[in-house]
């Protein structure tokens, strides 16, 4: 009778553990899909470092929730080429603002690159002189 009752317990321990394990999966898996919604709408609100950590986070704490890790991986290289358009944006700013601030940086850039391309018809130049006195 003690193992009867034994092994009714164990099957119900067993039973309700299964039913936990189950519910913990979909509430790990609705924290994924709310994780992967949130970097799509990042995405869309042009802001792609925080859609990065949201998609990062997906990829290292649901590692069994494959079809969502695998939609967020679909997404990464939209997120990276943001982030890439982002820096050149910033980086055409201040360059812009550099000139601005600056106005004579563009006349010294355009004689320094002036005087290289003359000094290189200048070698050119001598170069022919050389091989018409070596004939």
């Amino acid at each position: 009778m003690f193992k009867e009752v034994r092994a009714i317990v164990i099957i119900i321990v067993l039973f309700f553990s299964s039913c936990i394990c189950s519910n913990q999966q979909d509430v790990d898996i609705k924290k994924a899909e709310m994780l992967l919604i949130e970097a799509k709408n990042a995405l869309l609100k042009d802001d792609p470092k925080i859609a990065m950590q949201y998609i990062e986070q997906i990829d290292s704490v649901y590692k069994d929730q494959i079809d969502i890790r695998r939609e967020a991986l679909k997404l990464k290289p939209q997120i990276k080429e943001r982030l890439i358009i982002k820096e050149i944006q910033k980086i055409d700013s201040l360059l812009v603002e550099y000139e601005i601030n600056n106005p004579g940086v563009e006349k010294i850039y355009k004689a320094r690159v002036n005087k290289e391309k003359l000094e290189r018809q200048l070698q050119v130049a001598r170069n022919q002189i050389i091989r018409l006195n070596d004939r």
